[in-house]
């Protein structure tokens, strides 16, 4: 398994949340935003902290929220886990969050504050992620292996299976058309089933190899 270790420190202040976001993509891009966001809301804060939720607080904080609903972005790092405690007071908050994508929220084997690694005058918490990033493997699609086929046997059983769809006749209208366009389809592919196996690639398979480049 493939596992790679991501760890956030939050050790920079970042004063806003841009009002504009990022251009969207087409769904095929995840992203994982990390940062002291410096923002406070109940979604992610301890509820108990209702010292932390004023209208000019939740105010500040519905730019980053609406972000985080326009880009359906998941938080991995539980709500109500501290990030922060300050120095003068030691009381403890969360100002730093990490989002990321929905569909990437499964690849979190973990992610947590770790306070013991917390440098020294330092008030923000290291928050450490990992992730697992094991590549999904292909498995082969079966192949018809044409070359080794009997084509007198499937030409004989392809002229049996066309002569029981009937007699041919004009095609009148569009769903005649489709009628016939189904019945030769399912004559063929009998056949096919009948007369042509099917193969799966060994693994030792050269991609770019070839019986031509062997023989040269």
């Amino acid at each position: 398994m493939c596992v790679r270790t991501l760890t956030l420190c939050s050790s920079c202040r970042i004063s806003g949340v841009a009002a504009t976001p990022p251009q969207q993509d087409n769904g095929t891009n995840n992203m994982v935003w990390v940062g002291d966001f410096n923002r406070h809301h109940p979604l992610w804060d301890d509820h108990s902290s209702a010292r932390l939720f004023t209208p000019a607080n939740l105010d500040a904080a519905s730019v980053l929220v609406d972000l985080v609903g326009t880009f359906s972005m998941d938080m991995p790092h539980l709500a109500g886990i501290p990030t922060l405690e300050t120095f003068r007071t030691g009381s403890l908050s969360r100002p730093d969050n990490v989002f990321c994508s929905a569909p990437l929220t499964p690849a979190f084997i973990e992610c947590q504050t770790r306070p013991e690694l917390r440098p020294a005058r330092t008030d923000h918490f290291p928050i450490v992620g990992t992730l697992d990033l094991t590549p999904e493997r292909s498995v082969p699609a079966a192949r018809r292996s044409w070359k080794s086929v009997e084509w007198d046997e499937f030409s004989t059983s392809l002229s049996d299976n066309l002569g029981a769809i009937g007699q041919a006749h004009p095609i009148q209208d569009k769903d005649n058309f489709f009628a016939v366009f189904n019945l030769l389809t399912a004559a063929i592919q009998s056949t096919t089933d009948q007369h042509v196996l099917e193969t799966r690639p060994t693994p030792y398979t050269k991609r770019w190899w070839s019986p031509e480049l062997t023989r040269m």
